[in-house]
């Protein structure tokens, strides 16, 4: 009761205490005061509570009918202490027009008794409910007949308050009835503080009154005297439930296990209070009356033990049936989940999980079955098809759209290719197209053009416009002795080389493959014998601001003229270089050259230039790259803003494992970084945030058509953002005309450096050319 009250609300506290000294003060008035006071003081106090249970209930969203009912039978109690009060202030004496007006609350107070009953069948299993109504409502008539049978006087009496006390008694019974099938029945009820005290109150109005009527009927009247207040502290703990109800959530009653023996012997127990009850009020009881009222509590027992059985197994044997229905639908679920993921794994082990395209492994079955079936005069084609650009259009517009660009690629080549053709996806934007066509019939210009008018159409995904292009490297047999991966590797071989030729889309393998082979044999050979100081040179490509056209820097570039070859280009020399372990001591010769050039000239003409050199990514997995760098700057005296290390794209891959640790030392040195090519390769852009990138430099390829390319101009504006972005500075390579110039001026590109305004220059030609720049300046 103390938990009870502690969840009182401040405004309902105060209702609580006021309603308890009125309480106190009726109690001193019914023992002092005239009747008249008594009378008025009692008809205020009823009203009073009437209206706090009515606040209580109205301060409820979710009203239940019988606390409205409760609410009336206090409501109309009320107006009968004024009916009692206008008539005995006129003298009427008539017992029976005072007490009649009382049946109104009481059967009030009954209906909300039964209104809960109601409920708790509705939510409870009723059929032990109602043996418990009949043997309760058995036994309290067998008390009330013994009660009544001692009273000669009402027996035979025809006076009507006499039967209406019995009309009182009966509701009592009834009321008292419930409140013991209730509290006996339901596991839970007491959880629901509002409807608890309720049904305590209910009980103690009930249990009163029937003391009261049998009191009345003895003719010892207790009408204005203390035993009053007993209806009022009952109103009391109704208003105290009513404020319970403010947020209080519905539960959902349960019904108490029958089965245990406890229960049923608390029940016979309580029942037995009402043979005491006999003997107290009656004096005695007979044998016959013994007998027939513990054989009503036996077979109350037997009953009560049998329905709780039956319901019991019934509950079982319902769950039983609810568990083995709930076990086949998981059964059946799993067993739709196997084989939905069954025929799931199939599909990916055959197929790529995005695309529908052949996986790998399945994509070389089917090309080696291919191989193995085709006739001599028939041709084993394969494409190997590689998207430009795909890393960009990834980072710019989502993996999603870059998924659907892949998914479109491959429906729209099936269209493309006439021939019966098998298509597969060996990770990223590498795709495989195979099929078999007779050889004089092949034409690979034919295709090639179907295939890049087919993906030359714009691809409406979402709100984007994506256009592609795309690079093919062909290999074919017309033997079935090639192996299936010497097919494939040829394919890629041919594909490497369109890759690094800006004006071809295709590449046959058969053309190049004795040529590529020689060649790079030859220069591997040539290099192992290169002398450093008459072979090689270097030369400086100027770097100017856009905006003033100022010399700020300039770019080192090898060049080497062998005397058995003569000059051989940079695009030949620098990729197979990459591939002996030569590079290192070319990178370490050019730095130094670099360094001391550099030096002089800023020193000589009072400059702030900077000179720019390419590393390798073996260079910077070599264990003393760090400090060689170091050594060279602090050997030749050299600031550190003077000189500019340029890492490629690609640098960024191959180097993943010690690239942030060499970078952390540079920029702790204040060395400055650059990414050559950048928007060519597998941007990493992730690390521009995590390191001091000086500068961006955007690579030819994008900025050759840049007036007129309109895939072109939108990459190099958001490398331009992306640069601003992230407070980095851009150069553009490879400019060379003044619309260019203009372009990237508009967008906002930083420098330029190109043959628009200077062309790579040998050592005293520059020295020349920024002799004249400074006299031309110190002139103006």
């Amino acid at each position: 009761m103390i938990k009870i009250l502690n969840n009182i609300s401040n405004n309902r506290g105060v209702l609580l205490l006021i309603s308890l000294v009125l309480l106190v003060g009726m109690m001193f008035a019914l023992h002092y005061a005239n009747s008249d006071t008594k009378n008025l003081l009692g008809i205020i106090f009823n009203f009073f509570i009437a209206g706090c249970t009515y606040y209580g209930i109205s301060s409820s969203k979710k009203h239940k009918f019988y606390w409205f009912l409760a609410f009336g039978a206090i409501l109309s109690w009320a107006f009968c202490d004024t009916f009692w009060m206008f008539l005995e202030l006129n003298d009427y004496t008539a017992e029976i027009f005072k007490e009649v007006s009382y049946i109104i609350p009481a059967f009030l107070i009954f209906l909300t008794a039964f209104s809960i009953y109601k409920r708790c069948i509705d939510e409870t299993r009723s059929c032990q409910l109602i043996v418990d109504v009949i043997f309760i409502v058995l036994m309290w008539v067998v008390f009330s007949f013994y009660a009544l049978s001692n009273s000669d006087d009402f027996l035979v009496s025809k006076d009507s308050v006499d039967i209406l006390n019995g009309g009182f008694l009966i509701l009592d019974i009834l009321c008292m009835s419930i409140i013991f099938i209730i509290f006996f029945s339901i596991e839970n009820f007491a959880k629901e503080h509002s409807t608890y005290l309720l049904m305590i109150a209910i009980g103690i109005f009930s249990c009163f009154d029937v003391f009261y009527v049998f009191m009345d009927l003895d003719d010892n009247s207790l009408a204005n005297t203390l035993y009053e207040t007993i209806y009022e502290l009952s109103f009391v703990i109704i208003m105290l439930g009513s404020f319970f109800l403010k947020g209080e959530n519905h539960t959902h009653y349960v019904t108490k296990r029958e089965i245990l023996a406890k229960t049923i012997i608390s029940k016979i127990l309580a029942l037995a209070i009402i043979p005491l009850l006999i003997c107290t009020y009656v004096g005695f009881m007979t044998l016959t009356h013994v007998t027939f009222v513990m054989s009503v509590m036996l077979l109350y027992g037997i009953v009560s033990y049998h329905t709780a059985t039956k319901l019991h197994t019934r509950i079982m044997l319902e769950n039983e049936r609810k568990m083995t229905v709930e076990l086949e639908k998981i059964k059946n679920k799993r067993i739709s989940d196997l084989k939905a993921t069954r025929k799931r794994l199939s599909e990916l082990s055959k197929n790529d999980f995005l695309t529908s395209a052949l996986n790998k492994q399945n994509f070389e079955l089917e090309l080696s079955e291919m191989i193995m079936q085709k006739t001599l005069s028939q041709s084993v084609c394969l494409y190997n098809i590689n998207i430009d650009k795909f890393k960009f259009i990834n980072n710019t517009h989502g993996h999603y759209v870059g998924d659907e660009v892949l998914i479109i690629t491959v429906d729209r080549l099936k269209n493309a290719i006439k021939h019966n053709c098998i298509i597969g996806r060996f990770g990223g934007d590498n795709i495989m197209v195979a099929f078999v066509a007779k050889t004089h019939e092949l034409d690979h210009s034919f295709i090639v053009n179907n295939i890049l008018f087919e993906l030359s159409k714009p691809m409406h995904i979402e709100r984007h416009e994506i256009s592609v292009n795309v690079k093919i490297g062909i290999s074919h047999t017309q033997t079935s002795q090639l192996k299936t991966a010497d097919l494939i590797a040829n394919a890629s071989v041919a594909l490497k080389i369109a890759k690094h030729q800006n004006d071809k889309q295709h590449v046959i393998y058969n053309e190049i493959n004795d040529k590529i082979n020689y060649q790079e044999y030859y220069i591997k050979s040539l290099l192992n014998s290169v002398n450093f100081e008459k072979e090689f040179r270097i030369v400086y490509q100027p770097q100017f601001d856009i905006k003033t056209k100022k010399l700020i820097g300039i770019e080192a570039l090898l060049r080497w003229h062998s005397p058995l070859k003569g000059n051989i280009s940079p695009a030949v020399f620098i990729p197979i270089a990459e591939q002996m372990p030569l590079i290192v001591r070319i990178g370490r010769w050019v730095l130094q050259q670099s360094a001391l050039y550099i030096k002089m000239i800023n020193e000589k003409y009072g400059l702030n230039l900077y000179v720019s050199v390419n590393i390798s990514p073996k260079q910077i997995d070599s264990i003393n790259f760090v400090s060689e760098v170091l050594n060279v700057v602090k050997q030749n005296g050299l600031k550190s803003q003077w000189l500019h290390l340029e890492i490629t794209e690609m640098s960024w891959l191959e180097t993943s494992r010690i690239i942030k640790d060499v970078l952390k030392e540079f920029n702790k040195n204040h060395i400055n970084i650059s990414i050559d090519d950048f928007g060519t390769g597998f941007s990493s852009i992730s690390y521009l945030n995590k390191f001091r990138i000086a500068k961006l430099k955007i690579a030819k390829e994008l900025i050759d058509n840049i007036q007129f390319d309109k895939i072109n101009r939108n990459i190099v504006i958001a490398i331009v953002s992306l640069a601003k972005n992230m407070n980095i500075q851009t150069v553009a390579k490879g400019v060379e005309s003044q619309k260019q110039v203009e372009i990237l001026k508009n967008i906002g590109c930083d420098e330029i450096q190109g043959y628009f305004l200077a062309k790579p220059m040998e050592a005293e030609m520059l020295e020349s050319f920024i002799a004249s720049r400074h006299k031309l300046m110190s002139e103006n």
